[in-house]
């Protein structure tokens, strides 16, 4: 039968003892001293990953928990950045109003996602390793939202339902036209900025999410 040796500090192993109870001899060029020496029939080392598991498991929920805080308080975050921080001049506050961020579903919920050209497919489509995803949206819901956004070329102006436009000039007298050429407009790009801020966020949520997974793996 051969000896087998063992370092100290090695993995933790059950050592199945020799029934007959010889003697172990240490190999040539070693010292007992360092070594645990067991005569035995054969070597069997058991592996528990019990507690690889539970980290994993842990790991998977806080990275899931980040994602799901990144985008939730993004668009939030993103909508009050487009409302407080704009550049263009509202005077009614029908814009700034209608600007809002709000969750619009997850990977496990019942709607539907976009995929590569924009189609409207079904959540049962998608990939099993987009597990835990998280949709929302920041939205103007004016009609001329991105008209302020992205500016106008200078265009003409005509009437809708009426024969005539009709609007409140200086001094307070109001005109009448058939049509109005519009110089066009600058853009004001609010929603870019709140696109920005939404992405910052994200990425600071979802890192906070990886410090606490790798807590995780350092217990």
């Amino acid at each position: 039968m051969a000896v087998n040796h063992v370092l100290f500090g090695a993995p933790k192993v059950r050592l199945l003892p020799d029934p007959l109870g010889s003697a172990p001899v240490p190999p040539t060029g070693t010292s007992g001293a360092s070594f645990i020496f067991v005569r035995c029939p054969m070597f069997t080392c058991e592996v528990d990953s019990t507690k690889l598991i539970q980290a994993w498991v842990g790991v998977r929920a806080s990275i899931r928990a980040g994602v799901r805080r990144g985008v939730s308080q993004g668009v939030l975050e993103g909508a009050r950045e487009a409302q407080q921080l704009h550049s263009f001049r509202n005077r009614t506050g029908d814009l700034e109003r209608s600007i809002v961020g709000k969750l619009t579903g997850n990977r496990t919920s019942v709607g539907a996602a976009r995929g590569n050209n924009n189609r409207v497919r079904s959540m049962a489509e998608l990939p099993a390793e987009t597990d835990g995803a998280q949709f929302g949206e920041i939205r103007a819901g004016m009609e001329y939202a991105s008209y302020v956004e992205q500016g106008t070329r200078p265009h003409v102006i005509y009437p809708r339902r009426a024969t005539m436009l009709s609007w409140i000039g200086y001094g307070g007298q109001r005109m009448f036209a058939r049509y109005v050429n519009h110089p066009g407009s600058r853009p004001y790009p609010f929603m870019h900025h709140a696109s920005e801020k939404c992405f910052g966020v994200m990425v600071r949520e979802i890192h906070r999410g990886i410090w606490t997974a790798q807590e995780h793996l350092d217990r």
